[in-house]
């Protein structure tokens, strides 16, 4: 059996469709599982893993573009003549985009959630087999996308498996010894997020209001590693006099993810790293402050969700913004945060 995933969204969105991706391969284990992403550092993320066995790149999500753009006509002609069995998109889908896409590749099955629009009510001609989308988790709506299929599986047994390769492995070692963390109560700090999704973000100067109030309770038993990708470079100033924090910048994601598997706890905004972080049921708090937890939250047993008292969600992944989006987090002070983080610390005995 061959298999396209099909998944245009981004690292956090993918790692929720994993448990989905794993009972598949459960049922279907010679079965061969290939995925088409967008360069959202998602190609990085599969890299090296036991059920991927080939990624391609869709460096375009304009419809036009699946008709006008050369390359992206060269890469759907490639995987039309690959005669895939099932074609699925993971959720949230791109709606009437991912289901063009699916057709132009033309599997025997396409499968993706249903969606309604304005133009095309029911894109039922481009699908095979299109489930509704439940009010619930996005690791169980994706798990919906195999009902078509006869798989049924038990929620109970549902978990990550996540491969780190040995070169990640031996960079994260060798950076917890060079930066003297090796046999210290580590925790990962995430300040930022895509800068298309302001909202999300935590004033930076609460992030380093954070790091003072450990410092001063917890003197010299907690080392921070502060966690900056492309979109938050700039906040290297607020940190670099900590003593008890070092930087992580211009690593790849996949170093990135090993660094975090090492942490005793793991503190951020809503953003993949968070997600990265229950790859591996690091205990965590994630700060939310519009986007629907329910829905998105990291799917681990150890995350503490941490709210601004006036929360209140204007966006769903499978309505979109259903109110304008505001910053609700100018409203979450610094020490109501520090204060949950030790207590679910305490809860789980971390901190003694």
């Amino acid at each position: 059996m061959k298999v396209l995933i099909i998944a245009l969204s981004g690292i956090g969105n993918l790692i929720m469709a994993f448990p989905m991706i794993n009972e598949f391969k459960k049922k279907y284990p010679d079965s061969e599982v290939n995925f088409l992403v967008s360069p959202r550092g998602t190609k990085e993320l599969l890299d090296g893993q036991d059920f991927v066995n080939n990624i391609f790149t869709l460096d375009s999500e304009l419809i036009l573009d699946l008709f006008l753009k050369n390359k992206s006509k060269k890469l759907i002609s490639q995987l039309n003549g690959d005669n895939y069995d099932h074609t699925i998109t993971i959720y949230p889908s791109q709606g009437i985009f991912s289901a063009i896409l699916m057709k132009l590749i033309n599997s025997k099955n396409r499968i993706q959630h249903k969606y309604n629009f304005k133009v095309f009510k029911d894109i039922g001609w481009f699908l095979t087999y299109s489930p509704k989308i439940k009010d619930n988790h996005s690791v169980f709506v994706n798990l919906d996308l195999l009902d078509d299929l006869s798989l049924t599986c038990n929620a109970e047994d549902l978990t990550y498996n996540y491969n780190l390769k040995n070169e990640s492995v031996k960079f994260a070692n060798e950076f917890f010894v060079e930066n003297e963390l090796k046999d210290k109560f580590v925790i990962g700090i995430h300040p930022g997020g895509k800068n298309d999704l302001i909202w999300k973000r935590w004033d930076i100067k609460n992030w380093q209001n954070q790091i003072e109030l450990f410092e001063k309770n917890y003197s010299n038993k907690i080392k921070f590693l502060i966690f900056l990708g492309p979109d938050e470079k700039e906040y290297e100033i607020y940190f670099k006099d900590f003593k008890s924090a070092v930087i992580v910048k211009d690593v790849s994601l996949q170093n990135t993810i090993s660094l975090i598997s090492k942490c005793g706890y793991f503190i951020g905004n809503d953003s993949g790293l968070s997600h990265c972080a229950s790859l591996f049921k690091i205990p965590q708090s994630v700060i939310f402050g519009g986007t629907s937890y329910v829905h998105t939250a990291p799917f681990s047993d150890k995350v503490n969700l941490i709210l601004p008292k006036n929360y209140d969600v204007f966006y769903i992944p499978y309505y979109g913004f259903i109110k304008k989006p505001v910053n609700l987090l100018v409203n979450l002070k610094a020490e109501t945060v520090f204060k949950s983080v030790c207590s679910h610390m305490n809860s789980l005995n971390l901190l003694k």
